[in-house]
């Protein structure tokens, strides 16, 4: 089981940075109301922040920043999804591609695998950044 975990999770972190959200996208209408209404407000005025940083997903080894806190569900037959299972986590975010790279902060939270029939992750999870311009910001 714990030679599917990692290319699972490895999967899982390329599609949620590469996707976009469904929700944002999925009414043109609701957005063009909501931006009429944010640019009547007397602060309206946007501002578009970039972050560019690599996520480190260390899932063993002496340096593991995921652990295992539920273990998957116990039924007769052993799920092939993990069901059930919650990994908490505290990964380093660096400014370059290798862990030895400047550190600006931390991804901390948890992800549960939620279906028993398809491999499904629910997340939660913080961006803390402490280091460089936007220090101290969450």
């Amino acid at each position: 089981m714990g030679k599917v975990v990692g290319p699972v999770l490895k999967l899982f972190f390329v599609v949620l940075f590469m996707s976009s959200s469904v929700h944002g996208s999925s009414n043109i209408e609701e957005k063009r109301e909501s931006d009429h209404w944010f640019q009547k407000l007397h602060y309206s005025k946007q501002k578009l922040t970039r972050l560019h940083f690599y996520f480190h997903d260390i899932v063993s080894g002496q340096a593991q920043t995921t652990v295992m806190v539920v273990s998957p569900a116990k039924t007769v037959k052993p799920s092939p999804t993990l069901f059930g299972q919650v990994n908490m986590f505290d990964n380093p975010l660096t400014k370059g591609p290798e862990l030895t790279s400047k550190l600006l902060g931390r991804a901390q939270g948890l992800y549960g695998f939620a279906s028993q029939v398809d491999i499904s992750l629910l997340v939660a999870m913080t961006f803390i950044v402490t280091n460089g311009r936007h220090d101290g910001s969450s």
